[in-house]
């Protein structure tokens, strides 16, 4: 509501403030594809969400593609006509998407299918930057990482272990999330009784 009407614009400030840091909460929502475009650009430029540039456009297309009933998931199936449609739902979000933050390999695999519905500027100085600069994508980005964690019993490998217990990952598998981890209850600072503790 605060997104649908500009005399909100403190309301709206605030609302993008808080949602830019927890995004994935936001895209993993059941109704995330139900929020206004408005919302949808502010949380995709700001610069303090913690989640890789390639998630950020994956999660821009599944909107798009949801404001088109019956258009697949699969770019391939596409008409000229369905290109034409989901450029249309997206043409205001696209031009935030960074895709030089992209590796030359998620490139060719997740924006590569969707060229036609890039600005044609913004393609081909992707493609440029990619030719200019072969060796410099051949790692992903790293993500954000959070502060450090006020802890003496856990540490950053906790972190990252328990990370991808949260979004269901193998041990092994690449960490695409970062959340904040805060530090509620210390023993020698706190007292160490039960009603302390359940405080």
């Amino acid at each position: 509501m605060a997104f649908e009407n500009d005399s909100f614009l403190d309301l709206q400030k605030f609302c993008t403030e808080l949602i830019s840091k927890y995004p994935e909460k936001i895209f993993s929502s059941s109704d995330f594809t139900s929020i206004p475009e408005k919302a949808l650009i502010s949380l995709i430029q700001h610069d303090n969400h913690q989640m890789g540039e390639v998630q950020v456009w994956e999660h821009v297309l599944k909107w798009g593609i949801a404001q088109n009933p019956g258009l697949s998931s699969d770019p391939s199936c596409y008409s000229n006509d369905d290109f034409k449609s989901l450029k249309n739902n997206l043409q205001q979000c696209i031009t935030f998407i960074k895709f030089t933050k992209f590796t030359s390999k998620e490139f060719l695999n997740k924006a590569y299918p969707y060229k036609n519905i890039i600005p044609e500027k913004l393609y081909e100085d992707t493609i440029k930057y990619f030719l200019d600069n072969p060796n410099n994508k051949s790692e992903p980005q790293p993500i954000k990482s959070s502060k450090n964690i006020d802890s003496i019993i856990i540490t950053t490998q906790h972190v990252e272990l328990i990370s991808k217990w949260i979004d269901r990952l193998e041990i092994t598998d690449e960490l695409k999330s970062s959340y904040e981890f805060k530090l509620i209850f210390r023993g020698s600072r706190d007292g160490f009784t039960a009603k302390q503790f359940h405080q």
